[in-house]
């Protein structure tokens, strides 16, 4: 089994990035300087599961998000349909988001993240985890 991993991480839900409008987009490029996201908090690998704890900004609560490994089908780093070269004109440059695809009470679920993301320095810890996921996925080790 992997070892335990921890990082910080901004997450959203395709849902969430098909709903952000031009305000999100200002807010999130204007005050934070970070991609845009819904939700911020620390992200957990260990004992078969991905977990996310943190907060869901647009609610202002807490949320958690605890995903089984054997239910991820599908890992990829980039950029696709939905999390758009628009979303973030420097993204496709320098900075990859890791897509996790997941099954969730009989549906899929997609999450984009990015992870220990330092804006100024144009660094993240992405590569790393994608690496850590998908080879988790080719050795089949959840």
């Amino acid at each position: 089994m992997t070892k335990k991993m921890t990082a910080h991480a901004i997450m959203s839900f395709t849902e969430n990035i098909e709903s952000f409008n031009m305000k999100d987009w200002v807010e999130s490029h204007t005050y934070s300087f970070k991609p845009l996201h819904r939700y911020e908090g620390k992200l957990t690998l260990e004992n078969g599961k991905l977990k996310f704890e943190g907060k869901d900004n647009k609610e202002e609560r807490m949320f958690e998000l605890e995903i089984e490994l054997k239910k991820i089908t599908d890992v990829y780093l980039g950029l696709d349909e939905v999390f758009t070269r628009g979303n973030d004109s420097n993204l496709d440059l320098w900075l990859k988001p890791p897509r996790i695809k997941f099954e969730r009470n009989g549906s899929e679920k997609t999450i984009y993240l990015f992870i220990d993301l330092n804006y100024l320095t144009k660094t993240s810890e992405n590569k790393k985890w994608f690496k850590v996921l998908k080879d988790l996925d080719k050795t089949m080790d959840f």
